[in-house]
């Protein structure tokens, strides 16, 4: 087997029609509707693939060339332990960067985690001295991206809080309405629904719970009125009642 096919064999992709456009850090990968006077990143210079649900897309330990962006479906970062057991670090969204450390250090350090599709994804991926230089091409891009590394950062800790600090539904609580605030910038989210790939065990691993209590935790946000799911979505019915929860007034 060749080294192309083996790698594609691996990542479970399949070659794609290029990306039309991405601005780093921005909140649409397609950057349709965009300010003009931002960096854009040709279309010559982006790949685009597809991978299947639950596909690898980045493996911990091994050194990339290349930046990825997610442009459709949902993906999450993971830590795998040697027993089999896994951390899920955070969820990714499309217009979401993958690795925001390869693009501040370089791509010569083993990723300190894999990534991994939630669902049926579209991915575009850059080289990555080329989006380096595009992020430093203006004040506005790398201002943009600055905040885009701010906000991951800011939520990274957040979950550390939530999982060491809160009550199960202050951290579904918390988790929600971090996914509404980012989906709504992305233009996903109509009439407070969002489609939610992630499952109950995908719930549990992110949020240091079993499937279990997950289940119940839901429940309780179902029965005070608050959300709304079923298997494609989840419906926010009550923006204020949950981030009562999530602030565990």
């Amino acid at each position: 087997m060749t080294a192309p096919a083996m790698h594609q064999r691996l990542m479970a992709f399949d070659a794609r029609p290029v990306c039309d456009l991405f601005q780093a850090g921005g909140p649409d990968a397609r950057a349709t509707d965009l300010e003009s006077n931002v960096e854009r990143l040709p279309v010559s210079r982006a790949n685009c693939s597809t991978a299947r649900a639950n596909a690898t897309l980045v493996r911990a330990g091994d050194t990339r060339s290349t930046v990825y962006a997610l442009r459709r479906g949902w993906a999450m970062r993971v830590a795998h332990l040697s027993d089999g057991r896994r951390q899920i670090l955070g969820f990714y969204v499309p217009g979401d960067l993958f690795d925001i450390e390869t693009l501040l250090v370089g791509g010569d350090l083993p990723a300190s985690f894999a990534v991994r599709a939630l669902s049926a994804v579209e991915i575009c991926s850059f080289p990555i001295e080329t989006m380096r230089s595009i992020i430093h091409g203006s004040p506005e891009q790398r201002a943009r991206f600055d905040e885009f590394a701010h906000r991951q950062l800011a939520y990274a800790y957040r979950r550390m809080t939530d999982i060491g600090q809160r009550t199960a539904q202050g951290r579904m609580a918390q988790l929600f309405l971090e996914l509404f605030e980012r989906l709504t910038e992305r233009g996903l989210v109509r009439d407070q629904a969002f489609e939610m790939p992630a499952r109950q065990e995908h719930l549990a691993d992110a949020l240091g719970m079993t499937p279990v209590h997950v289940n119940r935790t839901l429940r309780s946000l179902k029965d005070a009125g608050l959300i709304e799911q079923d298997r494609r979505e989840t419906h926010i019915i009550s923006l204020d009642g949950l981030r009562a929860v999530a602030d565990e007034q």
